[in-house]
């Protein structure tokens, strides 16, 4: 029996091996082994040897148990002695009030002088099934069995921090090959930076360098021309330095190093500085302008106002330039969290298969052919988005129009009257 439970290593294995051998040994019909686990007691597994049926338990407290078997293993625990009980049905015994065995069996197992683990036995058939002999038998025994269960459970624990190592590796995998998809994509983005950024500088750099050269080979002589020509060379070297400064804003803002000056502002106030900045500039397109401003008008913002206008005159310049007829709409939602900043236009459109990718960096829609247009600015209103913890998103329908909106917090939830 001891070199049997010497060869069982997983902590299951071995209190199948007890249990069972001992109800054989010591003629009971039902097995605990009880553990105690600093101050408490934890049932760890039950067998039975009629229907041979075995429970491992998930640390099972005793509280879950009947009260006379709690009141005979916690009397074992205080005096570190066995206790046989030859009858139970004698109701004056101190221990019982009623109990459905007729003999019960508990001992302790003892390692180093403390006691680690229990034994509880019950025979349901008989009185006097349980005699001193079982006794020194379970004493020899629980030697091996002491030596078994520490061994069992170092292993156990080792098993553990196995799969938790194992699971840490998985997720550290999973991470990796995520990141190798991103470092894949920004390669493919790197590549379309350098193709997109290639052409946007060369143009206005090839443009200005041929009128230069028209002019210093003498081509150019009359003055109108030159002046012609000279103020098209700086809304070229201007173009070309929107871009940079574009790039170098993207760039600062992926990084993280960009810095931002957050005020707390009204949601009214700045929808009315808003109305006052693009009202006659959108007029003078020769398109039609509303605002509306809804909800609670004390609701407080805490923004960057220089990144935030940055954001709203990055997409309503563009809602500007790609609108011909019709009008654009401002519109401030304030709902109960949030406000809700939305710039609805008539213009082009965006097509169905470009919307997933409109605010990725350097990618411009398949319907616009403007030769100024990088594409770079949505980019850089989601990233200023982003560090507002608010998010951006766009509806719109080829042809029909765009409504690109945002998300900021308010500084408090409203309180609804």
């Amino acid at each position: 029996t001891t070199q049997s439970f010497a060869t069982a290593i997983r902590m299951e294995d071995l209190l199948h091996k007890i249990l069972f051998s001992l109800l054989k040994h010591v003629g009971a019909d039902s097995g605990y082994f009880i553990h105690k686990q600093q101050q408490e007691l934890l049932v760890l597994a039950k067998a039975e040897a009629a229907e041979k049926t075995f429970t491992m338990y998930d640390q099972q407290s005793m509280e879950n148990f009947n009260a006379n078997m709690q009141s005979i293993i916690r009397y074992v625990l205080n005096s570190k002695e066995h206790v046989i009980i030859d009858n139970t049905q004698i109701t004056q015994h101190h221990l019982f009030s009623y109990s459905t065995a007729k003999s019960i069996l508990c001992l302790p197992i003892i390692h180093q002088n403390e006691i680690i683990s229990i034994l509880y036995f019950e025979n349901t058939l008989m009185t006097n099934a349980f005699h001193p002999s079982h006794v020194q038998l379970l004493k020899v025994i629980a030697a091996q069995i002491a030596v078994s269960f520490e061994n069992a459970k170092i292993y156990g624990d080792l098993e553990k921090r196995v799969q938790l190592r194992t699971k840490e590796l998985d997720e550290t995998n999973r991470h990796l090959i995520k990141m190798n998809e991103r470092l894949e994509k920004n390669e493919l983005e790197r590549k379309k930076l350098l193709h997109s950024i290639s052409h946007e500088l060369r143009s206005p750099l090839t443009s200005t360098l041929g009128y230069i050269e028209l002019m210093l080979e003498g081509v150019i002589v009359d003055a109108v021309a030159r002046k012609k020509y000279l103020k098209r060379s700086k809304e070229r070297l201007l173009s070309l330095n929107s871009l940079i400064q574009d790039l170098f804003d993207l760039a600062n803002l992926e990084a993280g190093r960009a810095e931002f000056s957050f005020t707390e502002v009204k949601a009214k106030e700045l929808f009315l500085q808003m109305v006052t900045r693009y009202e006659d500039e959108v007029k003078q397109s020769g398109l039609t302008f509303s605002a509306h401003f809804y909800g609670h008008e004390e609701a407080q913002l805490l923004i960057d106002k220089t990144r935030i206008n940055q954001v709203i005159e990055n997409i309503m310049t563009n809602a500007m330039k790609y609108t011909s007829n019709g009008g654009i709409q401002l519109s401030f939602h304030v709902e109960d969290k949030h406000l809700i900043c939305s710039i609805a236009d008539s213009g082009i459109g965006i097509a169905e298969s470009d919307l997933p990718f409109i605010f990725d960096s350097y990618y411009r829609a398949t319907n616009i052919h403007e030769a100024h247009s990088h594409g770079i600015g949505l980019a850089i209103c989601k990233q200023i988005v982003h560090q507002h913890n608010g998010e951006i998103f766009v509806e719109s329908l080829e042809n029909e129009g765009s409504i690109f909106s945002f998300t900021l917090p308010l500084v408090k939830t409203l309180i609804k009257n």
